[in-house]
């Protein structure tokens, strides 16, 4: 229950009252579940090194995309999102090429 009153309370909070608050927690929280469920794909072998590259690489490429049509008011939001992407990739290895 109290779980549910703090959720109540942040989306009734006074100081935010356009929610953007809620919004930006909710995803951050769908970003974390999200890269937790490439991560568990990859570890179970469901998706190969390359796959879970690609999927990086495309989230990569969104943002590159939305950020060049963004407001400039919001562009650093896009470059820190880009950043925080590249973390993954630094761990995950190229493919060799196979000629």
């Amino acid at each position: 229950m109290a779980d549910r009153e703090c959720y109540t309370a942040s989306m009734n909070d006074e100081d935010d009252p356009f929610g953007v608050r809620s919004v930006a927690v909710s995803g951050v929280v769908s970003s974390a579940l999200i890269a937790a469920l490439v991560r568990k794909l990859g570890e179970k072998g469901l998706l190969t090194d390359v796959d879970v590259r690609d999927i990086y690489d495309d989230a990569l490429h969104s943002l590159e995309r939305s950020e060049a049509e963004a407001e400039q008011d919001v562009v650093d939001m896009y470059r820190q999102a880009r950043e925080i992407i590249k973390i993954p990739l630094r761990d995950i290895p190229l493919p060799r090429d196979k000629s």
